[in-house]
């Protein structure tokens, strides 16, 4: 979510400006794309891809039951943990220091810090 986060208009500044709304009018496909071209200063693109095999359909990664927390998380670099100015839920919020958006911060909470 954080590398994704600055195509969003659910995300940051954009959500609060007056005329957010319209971005859900548009397709998703559409939302990123006008979010790209507000922000302005995108000039890098990277994408994930996986296998559709039917060995991978069966070792789904997700966070639903009690198998996340002995997944091995891959640390990026760029991430930083922060605890200054959070919501109340949130134990630390992640933020991408490859960015220049300051407006874009996922909280998170006590558990999900402690995998972080």
């Amino acid at each position: 979510m954080v590398r994704q986060a600055p195509y969003s208009p659910r995300c940051g500044v954009i959500a609060k400006l007056p005329f957010a709304d319209r971005f859900a009018r548009l397709s998703w496909r559409e939302q990123y794309a006008s979010v790209e071209l507000f922000r302005g200063t995108m000039v890098r693109h990277s994408f994930s891809v996986h296998r559709t095999s039917e060995a991978a359909r069966t070792q789904r990664i997700a966070f639903s039951g009690d198998a996340w927390p002995r997944y091995v998380p891959l640390r990026l670099p760029d991430t930083l943990g922060i605890r200054v100015v959070l919501p109340p839920v949130a134990a630390a919020g992640l933020i991408s220091r490859s960015r220049s958006y300051t407006d874009i911060i996922l909280p998170i909470d006590a558990r999900e810090l402690a995998v972080f």
